[in-house]
């Protein structure tokens, strides 16, 4: 215990002491204050409460109880405060939560409460102060001696930890590197990727369509419109193909720009191709309304530039005669 509580705890009890004689003078106004027990363990919680009892003409007024109380007395939780009234007096109970975080005898303070009548306070008193004992907590013989704290083990880093990191980056390295190839390609004006390109020759697809395309004699029906849609998508499809010409997203004076610059000699049959594509653009733009012979020339014209236009097959290297 501190050396300096001892007179202070002894003043406290002489005053106790009088206000307890004080008291027994008045029977008709009591104010007592108790522990529930008057030893606890350091940091233990402890109840405390204190009563009073005033005649039935008087308003009695409990304090506002601070946090800290004084004297190593600590508030743990809101006071609770209960009134009672009678027939000849009135009974009020403060209760308090509290505790103490040093060792030895700790004194719970007189604790003052307003007297008055009629809402106007007239008077104080005071609640008796408290001893309480506060020891240590024992040491447990079990234990043999204190050690320091051990650091953290170190966790060997495991796949699964590993795993969302390695993926992501094998990802941005995929885009990046799809991103290089298809600037190149696109600046070599070839496809992206060889997945994407037809599995048969562009000739032999575009010869394949026009074929259907005479077995059903759209050529021979008012479905002009159709007919031509259906001859030009064949070309520009076998233009990009075979010449690596964007054809599909440009107009017929931009395909016959980009033919001409290809570095392929076409002979004589660029030019019908360039008619052809026009009198398409008339037809389902302007709502020209060609010709019979005139479809069936075109139908030819068009596989005539495919078959003049197409891969030539080389042949094969003869064979070496035995010696």
């Amino acid at each position: 215990m501190k050396p300096y509580r001892m007179p202070i705890i002894v003043l406290l009890a002489l005053t106790s002491t009088a206000m307890a004689w004080g008291q027994q003078a008045q029977p008709e106004l009591r104010a007592t204050a108790r522990f529930e027990r008057d030893t606890i363990l350091l940091g233990d919680p402890v109840r405390y409460t204190a009563v009073l009892e005033v005649p039935i003409t008087m308003q009695a007024y409990m304090p506002i109880i601070p946090d800290s109380i004084g004297f190593g007395i600590e508030l743990l939780a809101p006071p609770h405060i209960d009134t009672l009234r009678g027939p000849a007096s009135t009974t009020y109970t403060l209760e308090l939560l509290v505790t103490a975080f040093d060792s030895g005898a700790v004194l719970m303070p007189a604790i003052p409460f307003g007297l008055g009548r009629h809402g106007q306070v007239a008077d104080t008193g005071l609640f008796p102060p408290q001893l309480l004992i506060v020891n240590l907590v024992p040491r447990d013989s079990s234990v043999a001696g204190i050690h320091d704290i051990k650091p953290p083990m170190a966790e060997p880093i495991t796949l699964a930890e590993v795993a969302p990191w390695v993926g992501v980056g094998l990802l941005l390295l995929t885009i990046i590197v799809l991103s290089i190839i298809y600037i190149r390609k696109r600046r070599q004006n070839r496809p992206f990727l060889k997945i994407f390109t037809p599995s048969e020759p562009p000739h032999v697809v575009a010869l394949r369509a026009i074929g259907q395309m005479r077995e059903q004699k759209l050529w021979a029906t008012e479905e002009h419109k159709l007919f031509y849609t259906q001859l030009t998508d064949v070309l520009r499809a076998y233009l990009e193909g075979r010449f690596g010409v964007e054809a599909q997203e440009k107009t017929t004076a931009e395909i016959m720009a980009a033919l001409r610059g290809a570095g392929y000699d076409f002979g004589p049959s660029l030019e019908p191709l360039g008619d052809l594509l026009s009198t398409a653009d008339l037809v389902k733009f302007a709502k020209h309304s060609p010709l019979i012979d005139e479809n069936i020339r075109h139908l030819e014209l068009s596989e005539g530039f495919v078959r003049s236009t197409m891969p030539t097959p080389q042949p094969d290297a003869p064979n070496a005669s035995p010696q």
